[in-house]
């Protein structure tokens, strides 16, 4: 019997083996080699290094399975392998296995399967705190502050997060019986909610903020994000006469590249380059023309592709402005910066993130996918955004953050000096408020929530966002909510002080400064009726905010923020300020 399992497992690596090997044959068949002896020495030595490599592992594997002395669990071994040769390149290459496919869906068209509701476990139940308009749950009437007590009889409590959520996902369209409690009522109620594809609109709100200004927030970039911000752009030039726009890429992580080229084919001519891709491995020619099919260049080594406008603009008189913030990343950031290279609108806000790596999604066998780095985005000036340096991973040091005195400049089409290595630099800066306070505790301990809770019950509708205020009643009533919940909280400055007091401690100044310390610990202790008006402002902000949602979800909670966005007032002060405006543009 031992002596059939040693064939079937000696078989089965074999199997493996020749596998791996004929994968990385067909592989090398597939691409582009570059002409030159040098270069086809290189390319032999390579292709033997990588049969060697798959040698080595599939023997390895072939001797754990024989020798070792537990059982081995050969996905979990793959997984690991994965893991630890992917990070040794940069955090963007990764390994999607089968279980996780959903996810290339997503990267490509914003989109999952699943019913549109976002949980979190509050008080050991599971809330809906959010509920995508328009999707699955939102349809069947389940509303933000429902209890989820079970789906398809199995009760929510006891699980996990992830547990729940992974029931509320899937692959296939499902009816799910959820039972909902709601605020106010003793019986739950069982909403037949039917599973489907679940996205937000990566174009958010699309609106007029001033006489003749626009504004337009892009959440993500995915299949159709230019088509949705021509539409919203078209409208607003039609119903309120737009002739300058403000575009917010805040918190935009990125996405199809192609949509941000599109979306500045609107403004530029015909041609115009927005950003070149460059690798130095002249085997990305296969995947690189399925990602940028035109303008094919070589440069020394590299291989180039360039992105370029491919249409008349539409709008090619129309004064821009974009707001970044540090997570705005990848596609956001070439789209704002080909601008500012080309002098075509200002940029402001902060600096952004500073991601300039570009990659392409493979198939692999067997349902699974690989999320590979294939090469560097380069914008018209010549400049890489790429902030962080993760060659030092393949020799196995830490990624090498490059330092304001490490950049190298370069100039936009005016000569205005930008930098490469640290993102895109705003031609103006707003200041961010970081401070902690009150609001942020109340915040973390889902006051708003709880409140909104009972906020929604005793009113059935409310003003529309642009006009919704809570009274001082309403407000003052939320404070005696907060203290009746009996709400507290300690200062992070506690922590540092309790930290000196050990300090002082070792150093043997205890009894010298002890009287102070008390003096000082006494001083930090919060006292939360006076904390809820000194901070009033804020946190009437953000319970009005938290409301709002669940009347008008996701648009109308970006409507109310606009009224006291300070970085939003200031763009379109500049805006309207036409000497400025210009100034900036200047060298």
């Amino acid at each position: 019997t031992m002596k059939f399992v040693n064939n079937v497992i000696y078989n089965y690596m074999k199997y493996l083996k020749t596998t791996l090997l004929l994968f990385i044959l067909l592989c090398s068949t597939n691409l582009v080699f570059a002409e030159g002896k040098e270069e086809k020495e290189e390319t032999k030595n390579s292709k033997f290094d990588q049969y060697k490599s798959v040698e080595i592992y599939a023997d390895v594997l072939n001797k754990l399975s024989l020798q070792y002395v537990d059982g081995v669990n050969f996905d979990n071994l793959l997984k690991f392998a994965m893991e630890g040769m992917l990070y040794s390149l940069d955090p963007y290459t990764i390994f999607i296995p089968e279980v996780d496919n959903e996810i290339v869906r997503s990267l490509n068209t914003g989109d999952y399967m699943g019913v549109g509701v976002v949980i979190q476990k509050i008080d050991g139940e599971i809330y809906a705190t959010k509920i995508l308009q328009n999707m699955p749950a939102y349809k069947a009437g389940i509303i933000p502050g429902d209890i989820i007590v079970s789906i398809n009889g199995k009760k929510c409590a006891p699980l996990e997060l992830s547990e729940v959520s992974a029931m509320l996902r899937g692959t296939t369209s499902e009816t799910l019986k959820i039972e909902i409690k709601r605020y106010g009522s003793e019986n739950t109620i069982i909403k037949n909610v039917v599973r489907d594809y679940v996205s937000e609109p990566s174009i958010s709100l699309a609106t007029e903020i001033a006489p003749k200004v626009g504004y337009i927030k892009i959440s993500s970039f995915v299949a159709n994000t230019a088509e949705l911000f021509n539409t919203a752009l078209d409208s607003l030039v039609n119903t309120a006469g737009i002739e300058t726009l403000v575009i917010d890429l805040r918190d935009n992580g990125g996405g199809i590249l192609q949509q941000a080229t599109e979306i500045a084919s609107i403004f530029l001519p015909k041609k115009t380059k927005i950003v070149d891709v460059i690798t130095d491995n002249p085997t990305q020619l296969k995947y690189l023309k399925s990602t940028a099919p035109k303008d094919k260049k070589r440069n020394n080594s590299n291989v180039k592709y360039t992105y370029s406008t491919n249409k008349e603009p539409k709008y090619p008189n129309m004064k821009l402005a974009f707001i970044l913030n540090a997570n705005t990343a990848s596609a956001s950031e070439f789209l704002a910066g080909s601008f500012q290279d080309l002098d075509k609108a200002i940029v402001v806000g902060e600096r952004s993130f500073g991601k300039g790596l570009v990659q392409n999604i493979l198939e692999l066998n067997f349902d699974t996918y690989l999320k590979v780095t294939t090469g560097k985005y380069i914008l018209p000036s010549g400049r890489c955004i790429q902030a962080v340096d993760y060659t030092s991973r393949h020799e196995g040091k830490k990624d090498k953050v490059l330092v304001d005195s490490m950049l190298t400049e370069f100039q936009t089409s005016n000569g205005r000096i930008v930098y490469d290595g640290s993102g895109i630099t705003p031609d103006t800066t707003f200041e961010t408020d970081n401070d902690l306070t009150i609001c942020d505790y109340l915040q973390y301990h889902n006051m708003f929530f709880k409140y909104a809770n009972r906020y929604v019950y005793e009113h059935k509708t409310i003003a529309l966002p642009k006009d919704f205020s809570l009274t001082n009643d309403e407000y003052n009533d939320f404070c005696d909510f907060v203290i009746s919940n009996k709400f507290n909280y300690s200062l992070i400055s506690n922590y540092y002080l309790n930290d000196l007091e050990s300090m002082i401690k070792t150093e043997g100044y205890e009894d010298i400064t002890k009287e102070y310390i008390d003096k000082l610990r006494e001083a930090l202790k919060p006292v939360i009726p006076t904390d809820l008006q000194r901070f009033k402002e804020g946190i009437k902000e953000n319970l009005e905010k938290e409301i709002i949602s669940r009347y008008y979800y996701t648009k109308g909670t970006l409507e109310y923020s606009l009224r006291n966005d300070s970085w939003v007032k200031q763009t379109v002060d500049i805006l309207n300020n036409s000497v400025e405006y210009n100034y900036l543009l200047l060298p």
